[in-house]
């Protein structure tokens, strides 16, 4: 058949100049079923060969056989030639047909294709407005609106045809088989003539246009009529199949032979569509405008919430509304933790990829309180990013401000990294407030108020008001027998409660970590403690401080310097730099690199990445005070080694190691007896019992003081 054919690109490149040329000229899109297959809408054909016929056959019997006998006319290369045989046969009544189809376009969302379609027809620089479709579906509706906002009207009854008119400027959908959920027009007998009032305006429409087909395998004698009906002048502006195959209807060839229609031999609907997209230079969809809606709708329910809970109680009504709008906020919830499960199961060795998940999650959940805690804590310990984290706290708790766990995890982020300890104590407050029997918050709470506050006492009673309010908590169990040992002294009653912690869990790392160092430490037993770190390890081989521990009682107690080192290296491997509690590590190394390994360079290089670490932490005196060490033993810059010394002093005025040490180079190093003997006494104070320090003391009284009788006393 001698048609014209234009490239896509051609194609594309005419209909633009057309109406550059021509502010008049104007041209009706024709949208057939295999524009909404990217959709989700399966094509005529793929319902009949793949849905239809399978159905009626029993098992083992050939489809194809059974469409050639009972279907007339049937041909397997173009079963969308029989549908409407096809689905009279399969469903026999109206009502079920359109129950069928209805079922068929209820999940489908307009794709990229009909958001351009969307976009020519609703911009004034466009000579689009209006679209013709034999389709059920609600596809064009739907991205007009999802996509532009624009709401078009909508022709899908006969009884509405007066309104289909040519100079109507507002976007117009024509749907001449009817729609999904109004009686649609599917067998051969229902789709031969469109009624009479609906072709007429139809005709009306194309009179003075062009009509461009997609998707459209022409095979409906009903659309045929119409089109043929038109007189010779109508169409002015043209006709163009876009299509892989001309119609199978020898007719309807014809017909577009007559019209001198031209042919774009192009299938794929949402390609063809790109060619316009770039043609118009049409904006990308964003995410602005559904964001827009859900924000408001989000919004909205929060002040409904707001205006419910002011209710009076003596209100009849607010119970039951409190109930409906608890009911609404779990949907919401339950949908939210989706996206938060999602997140948690992706590949940890990928941190883009869940930064940018969680950037999703919540330009879809705003307001949803875990969600946003979550991701601070990604922001904090994975990226680093400590302000960021903190502004996602900060919404967290704007959202939910009486979820206990979150503000107890905003009161440790304070903590660690910015050292607040006023604005700590006030969130774990509040969070006990919100819970009193919330375990893991008590339990942090009064590790707080052991190691910063140095409140043995208060830390003491909220050990034991969390062991009550859970007695089988490892964590509590665990952080009050270091208590009793490291601060009361009370070693049997100590190992009491590790075991109880470790019987609690027999996998909690923390606890088998806490008593391989008790027993090694305390009670002396290397080989139980040897046995305990492996368990430990065992039941959480990625422990970055616990492999440390094990490297130190390595080298320390077994002299076996090159597994030790081996465990050093699968702790640094784990420590994250981030993490001012991994800071440990990093200097623990360091002190191996030059006691052990004689490499200073390569320990300085750890030393460093320690302070950095530690400096977000309040606590970490004891690395600056190796690092002086290190650099007036080994380096010899006596100058650069007090700044650190002062530096580790000014972090933790009551460290009594870092206050022997300074004590000892201010003798050793710099001759200055008396400031000496004033630090050697803060050290003294700050820990009486300490053997090591007293030493350090009594050896300085004898040796630079000549006072043999004080030297005993220490």
């Amino acid at each position: 058949m001698n048609l014209k054919e234009l490239t896509i690109e051609k194609f594309v490149k005419v209909i633009k100049g057309a109406g550059e040329t021509n502010s008049d000229h104007r041209y009706t899109l024709f949208l057939g079923a295999g524009c909404s297959k990217s959709s989700g809408i399966p094509t005529a054909g793929e319902l009949v060969l793949k849905r239809w016929i399978p159905d009626q056959v029993s098992s083992g019997e050939d489809p194809i056989k059974w469409a050639k006998a009972n279907i007339k006319g049937f041909d397997r290369h173009d079963p969308a030639a029989s549908y409407g045989a096809v689905i009279e046969q399969c469903f026999p009544n109206s009502r079920v047909r359109q129950a069928q189809i209805e079922q068929i376009c209820e999940r489908a969302s307009p794709g990229f294709g009909y958001s351009v379609v969307a976009q020519l027809c609703t911009q004034n620089n466009t000579p689009f407005s209006v679209v013709l479709t034999t389709n059920f579906d609600d596809l064009v509706a739907d991205a007009m609106f999802l996509y532009t906002g624009s709401r078009p009207l909508i022709i899908h009854h006969a009884t509405l045809a007066e309104y289909i008119r040519p100079t109507r400027s507002r976007p117009m959908v024509v749907k001449v088989h009817g729609d999904a959920r109004l009686a649609p027009k599917n067998t051969a007998l229902e789709t031969e003539e469109i009624e009479q009032a609906l072709r007429q305006q139809v005709k009306k429409l194309l009179d003075d246009r062009g009509l461009l087909f997609f998707g459209y395998a022409g095979a409906d004698d009903s659309i045929f009529n119409m089109l043929d009906e038109l007189p010779s002048n109508a169409l002015d502006l043209g006709v163009y199949w876009i299509n892989e195959k001309l119609p199978a209807k020898p007719e309807f060839r014809e017909w577009l032979k007559e019209r001198q229609a031209t042919w774009v031999r192009y299938t794929d609907f949402d390609e063809a569509m790109l060619h316009f997209y770039r043609a118009y230079n049409l904006a990308p969809t964003t995410k602005d405008r559904f964001d827009r809606t859900v924000n408001t709708w989000q919004r909205q329910l929060k002040a409904t919430e707001s205006q419910v809970s002011a209710k009076s109680d003596a209100d009849q009504d607010k119970a039951r509304l409190m109930t409906e709008t608890r009911a609404v906020r779990s949907s919401i919830d339950a949908y939210a933790w989706r996206s938060v499960s999602s997140i948690l199961a992706m590949d940890k060795q990928d941190p883009d990829a869940i930064l940018s998940a969680y950037q999703a999650a919540v330009h879809k959940h705003p307001e949803f309180a875990p969600l946003l805690s979550n991701y601070a804590h990604f922001l904090t310990y994975v990226r680093g990013e400590h302000d960021a984290a903190e502004n996602f706290y900060k919404r967290a708790i704007d959202a939910d401000p009486k979820d206990a766990g979150i503000l107890s995890n905003y009161a440790v982020f304070l903590k660690n990294f910015r050292g607040d300890h006023d604005a700590v104590e006030t969130f774990y407050k509040r969070a006990i407030n919100a819970d009193p029997k919330h375990a893991r918050n008590l339990d942090n709470y009064a590790v707080f108020l052991n190691d910063v506050r140095g409140n043995h006492d208060a830390a003491e009673i909220f050990y034991k008001r969390a062991i009550k309010a859970d007695p089988k908590d490892a964590n509590s169990l665990g952080h009050y027998a270091k208590l009793l040992t490291d601060v009361r002294g009370d070693h049997d009653t100590a190992e009491t409660f590790f075991k109880r912690a470790i019987d609690a869990d027999p996998k909690h790392a923390n606890s088998l970590g806490s008593y391989a160092l008790f027993l090694e430490n305390v009670r002396g037993d290397h080989d139980t403690a040897e046995t305990f770190f492996k368990r430990a390890i065992d039941a959480n081989p990625r422990h970055a401080n616990i492999l440390d521990s094990y490297a130190i009682f390595l080298t320390k107690v077994r002299g076996d310097h090159d597994t030790a080192e081996t465990f050093f290296k699968r702790a640094i491997d784990r420590a994250i730099d981030a993490d001012p509690k991994h800071a440990n590590i990093f200097s623990n190394y360091a002190l191996f690199l030059t006691n052990v390994r004689g490499d200073h360079d390569a320990a300085e290089t750890f030393f460093k990445r320690a302070i950095d670490a530690a400096r977000r932490h309040p606590r970490h005196a004891d690395i600056l005070d190796s690092y002086a060490i290190f650099l007036t033993d080994v380096r010899g810059d006596h100058d650069m080694a007090e700044t650190f010394f002062k530096r580790a002093i000014d972090t933790d005025p009551r460290h009594a190691y870092s206050l022997s040490s300074y004590a000892i180079f201010l003798n050793n190093v710099r001759g200055d007896h008396d400031a000496a003997e004033t630090f050697f006494k803060r050290a003294i104070d700050a820990d009486p019992k300490d053997a090591h320090i007293l030493n350090n003391y009594a050896i300085f009284l004898k040796n630079v003081r000549g006072d043999h009788d004080d030297a005993e006393t220490p």
